[in-house]
């Protein structure tokens, strides 16, 4: 169920003598989330194009085409793939609106001005015209339009299309493990610039073609998301300066993605080398001058190209080229979003216990085989088991202490996902031998001492993760393999994972945790027991209701960096 982000405190309405009562309840209760509202909801039409206009003061920053698969329910609970589409100079206009000024509009009723003009191309020009399969491609589909005059060379501002993606992040059924992103022209140049700066939103992004930034590293600031990029060899195209469209240009772009170790003069480059990501496909059409997206997202519909680049023919770089054919991707671009999903993981919440000893359950998510590992990253020295599993166990804690724990995932794609946890430690633990509760998580429900711990999700366990099935419609979930060896990346010069985010054969280092708002899985300091009121039990229990809410919200913006750069394998 989708969850709309927190913009205001949620106690902030509450008087203070109503304060332990309101705590008390959401304790018991648990939040209530607050479900996410698609724009104009009584008018959805699934299974047909939907324009969305932008009036001064809607919050969704840009008007928009919106596309919702037939089968689409609101009332499912169904989480969706998505795909962004962001279009080129030729489809601007600082009116995004509707014909007769209304607020919403379908295909039918479009001319050529306003929101009108971006469905000449993309994804929505296919759908209009009926040539969209929702069974090939299961996706949500959203195409902004970038507010400036028609032909404006004016970029698009990545802090603005950062801020409307979360809007449909938040407000949409879309699946946060599999967003996908693909532009052209322009829209391919603003694709790079975007993941550049938000490399962990979304799981696959696709350039088609892009353009020169003005970052000469880029494509070493994605991190795990995987990268294709699609290209004319003519293409000459002089719309934004001579050179940013160069062929060469997006032949470096990719190159640089997989091997990172070749560029020695970026400090970037150098300090992800070793870093587990999918291998980076590049993919250039012979005699195709500008319009390199014609074929990449209608590879049925226009036919797949029957000459490209099999190998360099200019540029000096030594880059692999993929064909785009059905024989390698049965429908192209899509068929290739499809078989990336980022994992999620989410650490049990923060525990307060009274034994030296308990055992920490995740709830991992993802259709591939992973391998896990666990890490600790503050408090004195413990011993740690099965640390290559779901669920760790920890022994040797002593009383009046805080200790962090890490888990780390990487799936077989090269993809990664990381969550923490605290344990804070009663100020005595009971004498040996005595009987009673070991702990009490974040929630305020306790633990057994025999394994048994809150997991993240609220739920009472002490077996094995869940994931989800390979179907991208369905919420079921199927027994995670937890026996997966280490796995490799190829193709890309970078393989092996190394050890987790501050791990070290010190185990005792503490860390310091990033900027809460940056949106990873971080918890805040806890307070220690022995620092406490008499009223210190309350306080716990109303702590644990805020940050539980807190992450409910916060699990909807993409994760961190891990906060110590990964050895390489």
């Amino acid at each position: 169920m989708m969850r709309r982000r927190s913009r205001t405190g949620w106690l902030g309405w509450l008087g203070w003598s109503g304060w332990l009562g309101a705590a008390a309840a959401t304790a018991m209760l648990g939040p209530t989330p607050a479900h996410a509202v698609i724009p104009y909801d009584a008018q959805l039409t699934p299974g047909a194009l939907r324009g969305i206009a932008h009036t001064p003061g809607d919050p969704w920053i840009y008007g928009y085409w919106e596309y919702l698969p037939a089968a689409f329910n609101p009332a499912a609970g169904q989480e969706w793939p998505l795909v962004v589409f962001l279009p080129g100079i030729g489809e601007y206009d600082d009116v995004s609106s509707c014909p007769g000024g209304v607020d919403v509009c379908t295909a039918g009723a479009c001319g050529n001005d306003g929101l009108c003009r971006n469905l000449t191309w993309g994804p929505q020009q296919l759908i209009r015209n009926g040539d969209w399969d929702d069974v090939l491609r299961p996706f949500i589909v959203i195409s902004p339009q970038h507010p400036v005059p028609p032909g404006s060379q004016t970029p698009w501002n990545i802090a603005t299309l950062d801020d409307f993606i979360q809007f449909i992040v938040d407000e949409y059924p879309v699946d946060p493990r599999r967003l996908y992103l693909i532009g052209m022209s322009q829209g391919g140049r603003a694709v790079l610039q975007y993941t550049r700066d938000n490399p962990r939103r979304f799981a696959a992004v696709a350039p088609t073609p892009g353009g020169a930034v003005e970052e000469s590293d880029t494509s070493c600031y994605f991190q795990d998301t995987a990268l294709w990029v699609f290209h004319g060899e003519d293409d000459a195209d002089g719309n934004l300066g001579p050179g940013v469209f160069a062929p060469c240009n997006m032949v470096g772009v990719a190159y640089q993605y997989d091997h990172p170790d070749v560029y020695v003069g970026s400090a970037q480059c150098q300090s992800i080398v070793g870093q587990p990501r999918p291998p980076g496909r590049l993919t250039m059409y012979h005699n195709v001058a500008h319009f390199s997206w014609i074929q990449t997202v209608d590879p049925i519909g226009s036919g797949f190209p029957a000459s490209e680049w099999l190998a360099d023919e200019g540029c000096g770089v030594p880059a692999t080229f993929r064909a785009y054919s059905a024989a390698l991707d049965p429908d192209g671009v899509y068929s290739w979003f499809l078989s990336l999903d980022r994992p999620d993981v989410a650490a049990p919440d923060d525990l307060v216990v009274d034994q030296p000893s308990t055992s920490l359950m995740a709830v991992i998510t993802d259709d591939d085989t992973v391998t896990i590992e666990w890490t600790q990253t503050s408090g004195p020295a413990v011993t740690l088991n099965d640390t290559d599993t779901d669920t760790l166990d920890v022994s040797d804690m002593v009383p009046s202490e805080q200790y962090g724990f890490q888990i780390y995932v990487v799936d077989a794609d090269g993809q990664w996902d990381l969550d923490d946890v605290i344990v804070t430690t009663a100020d005595e633990f009971p004498p040996a031998g005595s009987t009673g509760d070991s702990g009490s998580s974040s929630d305020g429900s306790t633990s057994n001492g025999v394994g048994d711990t809150t997991s993240a999700m609220g739920s009472t366990s002490g077996v094995g993760s869940t994931t989800t099935p390979g179907d991208p419609n369905s919420t079921t979930g199927d027994v995670l393999d937890d026996t997966a060896g280490p796995i490799s990346t190829s193709g890309g010069g970078s393989s092996g994972v190394g050890p987790g985010p501050g791990s070290s054969d010190d185990t005792s280092g503490a860390q310091t945790d990033p900027d809460p708002g940056s949106g990873c899985g971080c918890r805040a300091e806890r307070p220690r027991g022995h620092d406490l009121a008499p009223w210190g039990a309350w306080a716990m229990v109303v702590l644990a209701a805020v940050r539980r809410r807190q992450r409910l919200t916060a699990a909807r913006r993409p994760r961190a960096t891990p906060r110590h750069p990964r050895r390489a394998g």
